[in-house]
């Protein structure tokens, strides 16, 4: 494979993450559903907690107005000492 950059891979996955979660706001009779799943499919090869760091990060880039410690709190993310293994920086949670 020929890259472009040294981050590649990480600009793909957050691609695949940002699609994955538009692709979900589509009505479910114009979402293409082969497509949805195989790229939840990918990106759950990318390992559990990887997979919801990317996905909540992608949630709060588009959801600006939204509280990005509630939103990682969705994605199963959020508790005291939990890893952002995404970019390996340390998530606050403190209140």
């Amino acid at each position: 494979m020929i890259y472009v950059t040294e981050r590649d891979e990480q600009i793909v996955q957050d691609a695949l993450a940002t699609a994955f979660i538009l692709l979900g706001r589509l009505p479910e009779d114009q979402r293409p559903a082969e497509i949805t799943n195989d790229i939840g499919q990918l990106l759950d090869r990318m390992g559990g907690t990887y997979a919801a760091v990317l996905l909540a990060r992608a949630t709060c880039r588009l959801n600006p107005g939204l509280d990005p410690l509630a939103v990682y709190r969705s994605f199963g993310i959020g508790e005291p000492g939990c890893r952002d293994v995404a970019s390996d920086e340390q998530v606050n949670t403190a209140a």
